[in-house]
């Protein structure tokens, strides 16, 4: 991580701008973690129940995410890490073994 003086926002404080945050593990693994939270809760909240098991999993890097997926069984699964084409979390990687399409919309 660069010396803090580097930064233009505290990296601790989770600072947010208009359409953008700035912080440590923002644009991470821990994104994904707080997006999977964050659709879990406006799901509930707008009283929206699955029809199976929604789990939320999570890994601390790739290399340490190998063999998961042996003890899971699942109909589809949304990988949440940022995109590495500086598009962030407004990107959804989704991978099954088929074909899913899926579409998103959330609206205040």
């Amino acid at each position: 991580m660069a010396g803090i003086g580097s930064w233009t926002h505290d990296p601790f404080a989770g600072a947010i701008d208009p359409g953008r945050m700035h912080g440590w593990g923002i644009a991470d693994d821990l994104a994904g973690v707080a997006t999977m939270v964050e659709a879990a809760r406006a799901l509930r909240a707008a009283g929206l129940t699955p029809r199976g098991d929604a789990i939320l999993t999570s890994t601390p890097s790739k290399r340490h995410a190998r063999g998961v997926h042996a003890g899971m069984r699942a109909d589809a699964a949304i990988y949440c890490h940022p995109a590495e084409s500086d598009a962030g979390m407004r990107e959804a990687k989704t991978f099954a073994s088929g074909q899913l399409d899926v579409r998103v919309v959330l609206t205040p």
